[in-house]
Formats: structure tokens, sequence, C-alpha cells
């Protein structure tokens, strides 16, 4: 039986989590954001940066 990570629900939430997640970690390492920036900035660079990476994670798991 497949685990509860096995679901394709399952899978894509955490795919865009994990992306955003990841895009997030990345904009705040290169200083493009910071704990007092305005949270709307801040989100919408989240979104941008992350939607690739979520596309790149979709194709990928489609190849595989």
């Amino acid at each position: 039986t497949p685990g509860p990570f096995q679901r394709p629900i399952t899978e894509t939430v955490l795919a865009y989590c994990t992306s955003l997640v990841t895009a997030a970690g990345a904009l705040w390492l290169f200083g493009q954001i910071e704990p007092g920036d305005d949270w709307f900035i801040v989100f919408t660079q989240v979104i941008i940066l992350g939607l690739p990476a979520s596309i790149g994670a979709a194709a990928g798991r489609i190849a595989a």
C-alpha cells in the first residue's frame, strides 16, 4: 500500500511548499528580503521566484 507521501495531492502540496520555502531561503540568503520588509513585497517575491521552481519540480516528476 502506498504511504501518506505517495498520493498525488500530497506530492503536489509538498513540492509547492518545498519550492516556496527554498525560494524564501534563497531570497533571504542573498539579502533580497529582510525581517523588516513589507509582507506583501516579500510574498510577491517568494511567489515569483517559487513559480519556476514548482514548474520545474512538476516537470521533473513527469519525466521520472
